[in-house]
């Protein structure tokens, strides 16, 4: 790995991360002009507490794999990197499925926690089913300097919410369009972050020293 690849990285996960800063307070700047305050609050309490779930539960995992996937790649045991993903998704799913169900159940059950209502609640676990294998394919696209597909995702994600969020505000739907711009938002990243993995590891089990057996690799390939 060159210094010019290791540059070349840098600067596209600056880049993603800069506009996905800038374009997410520009959401909510111009949310702030067609809903109230305390709509604003609702939702940034609603997305906050999604980060804080997927933080917690996610045990570090994804940190730990960014060093692992980073190892493997440099010395090119692409069977251990197989091994290490597919150990982590596994094990996420394990911890962070438990706590979705958990919060459909109690917001089904018209019961609030965490401070928020059920239907705040609600969306919380809506959000939380669709975000919480994001900071995993972010590990591993990141540890071998695939930060341009992350750039694409962070930008992608922030431009749909600005978009759909700007325009639903506009015809009145408040809190309900301000998570629907997220849901979107955080769909279409989702699906962006599986294609580029699924061609990363595509591409690990073309190469000769790659174990091209493993199921996971082939459904992804």
């Amino acid at each position: 790995m060159s210094i010019g690849e290791v540059v070349r990285g840098s600067t596209w996960l600056y880049l993603g991360a800069l506009l996905f800063s800038f374009l997410g307070f520009f959401f909510w700047l111009i949310a702030s002009l067609f809903v109230s305050p305390d709509i604003i609050g609702t939702a940034a309490v609603i997305v906050s507490l999604e980060s804080l779930l997927i933080t917690t539960f996610s045990l570090g995992m994804n940190v730990g794999l960014r060093k692992f996937i980073g190892e493997t790649w440099g010395n090119k045991e692409f069977d251990k990197l197989s091994s290490y993903f597919t150990t982590s998704v596994f094990f996420t799913i394990i911890t962070n499925l438990p706590v979705i169900l958990i919060l459909f159940t109690i917001s089904f059950a018209s019961i609030g926690a965490f401070g928020v209502g059920p239907v705040e609640l609600h969306y919380v676990a809506i959000l939380l089913t669709l975000g919480f294998l994001a900071p995993l394919l972010y590990s591993i696209l990141n540890s071998v300097l695939y930060t341009k597909e992350t750039a694409i995702a962070d930008i992608t994600l922030s431009a749909l919410k600005l978009v759909v969020g700007v325009a639903l505000l506009y015809f009145g739907y408040g809190l309900l369009g301000i998570i629907i711009a997220f849901i979107i938002g955080s769909i279409t990243r989702g699906l962006i972050l599986v294609i580029f993995t699924s061609k990363l590891l595509g591409s690990v089990s073309m190469n000769k020293n790659a174990i091209g057996n493993s199921p996971f690799i082939k459904y992804l390939s």
